[in-house]
């Protein structure tokens, strides 16, 4: 940690800056994943000087930001906050507005205003390198739970059950604590979560993720023809579990026509779901249609479910 120079504001700064760092725990805590911020502002600006040290690809900006932070050991706070605003300036120059790379020029600088009591400064290049590292947390955090989605269709598939529905659960939770609850990509995950608590045997829980993920997607202009389609036919096999065939069929047919609507006929995911409904119609004696939904299969074939 760097030393500062004896000042008698300097319980003052000391202050600000620890507020500074429990309002970004506050707002990481918020976020599902991710440990919480330990360092204060001016450690976590000296830790990535330092890190770079022995970098052997340093950008040119790195190496200005390290004169910078060299400078603040020496007590030269006005000279080390040109200097680390020059290597901010050459960083904006090439990176993109929203590459965290700009996290760490960004906090040196803020860090070296606070260090001066200049708020004014200081408040809007905290806030800028917040809002960048707090795009990439929510980008992480989607992509684990992309990543939770595999692991629990392979856990499932293994039958086991219990790892398969920690996983299912954890990617819920990332997707909504990074995207929002009716994202898109959120209801990927709540419909994977109910076809997880349909195997188990949990019907209601499963009834209300099922519910939930088809309120999302049928409120999209398009609603996804692989995921909605697969929540469809879980839910359908949930209604006909409850004795309530006739809505079973109708979500089978919303299936259908999600896919036709999306698909080639000869599309092996929108095969499956008809062979699926042409069953179920033979199954409660709807003769006729089955016929002529396996007229298009060239016959009776057992249903095969698409994968998700």
């Amino acid at each position: 940690m760097s030393r500062l120079r004896p000042s008698r504001h300097r319980p003052l700064v000391l202050v600000l800056v620890a507020l500074a760092v429990q309002g970004a725990a506050t707002a990481q805590d918020a976020r599902p994943c991710g440990p919480p911020a330990t360092e204060t502002p001016r450690d976590a600006a000296a830790a990535e000087s330092a890190d770079r040290e022995s970098a052997p690809d340093d950008a040119p900006w790195e190496a200005t930001l390290r004169e910078a932070q060299r400078l603040m050991t020496t007590g030269a706070i006005g000279d080390a906050t040109a200097l680390a605003q020059d290597a901010l300036a050459e960083a904006e120059a090439h990176l993109d507005a929203t590459d965290t790379e700009l996290v760490a020029p960004l906090m040196f600088v803020s860090t070296m205003h606070l260090m001066r009591r200049d708020l004014d400064a200081a408040a809007p290049l905290a806030d800028r390198a917040h809002d960048i590292a707090e795009q990439a947390l929510v980008e992480a955090c989607a992509r684990v739970a992309t990543t939770l989605k595999a692991v629990g269709a392979i856990h499932m598939q293994r039958g086991e059950l219990d790892a398969g529905l920690a996983a299912y659960e954890r990617a819920v939770e990332l997707s909504e604590g990074a995207l929002g609850a009716d994202h898109v990509e959120t209801a990927k995950h709540v419909g994977n979560l109910g076809a997880m608590m349909l195997q188990l045997g949990r019907h209601e829980e499963a009834e209300a993720l099922l519910l939930r993920a088809l309120g999302t997607w049928r409120a999209q202009d398009s609603a996804h023809p692989v995921y909605a389609a697969g929540d469809l036919t879980n839910l359908a096999a949930l209604r006909i579990r409850q004795a309530r065939p006739h809505d079973a069929i109708a979500l089978y047919a919303e299936a259908v026509a999600l896919q036709e609507a999306a698909f080639e006929p000869v599309d092996p995911r929108l095969l499956g779901t008809l062979r699926g409904y042409a069953s179920l119609l033979r199954e409660h004696g709807r003769e006729d249609e089955a016929a002529a939904v396996e007229a298009r299969l060239g016959g009776p074939r057992d249903a095969e479910g698409a994968e998700r």
